[in-house]
């Protein structure tokens, strides 16, 4: 699977996160999952930066997606 480098903003917060290719769309809005579980929407992706391809992925391999 492939991902991209990202900055995503929500109101005043900014973060870089590796999002899967499909996600990592200048503009778009997507949820992000925090570590207690619970989904927040809301994310904005104001930038894409580089690539890295993974195989096998281990977020599949663990059942987190």
């Amino acid at each position: 699977m492939n991902y991209l480098q990202c900055e995503i903003s929500k109101n005043t917060k900014k973060t870089v996160t590796w999002l899967p290719d499909k996600y990592a769309k200048k503009g778009s809005f997507i949820k992000i999952k925090t570590e207690e579980g619970d989904w927040i929407n809301g994310w904005k992706v104001t930038s894409v930066y580089s690539a890295i391809s993974i195989d096998p992925d281990p977020l599949i391999e663990v059942g987190n997606i």
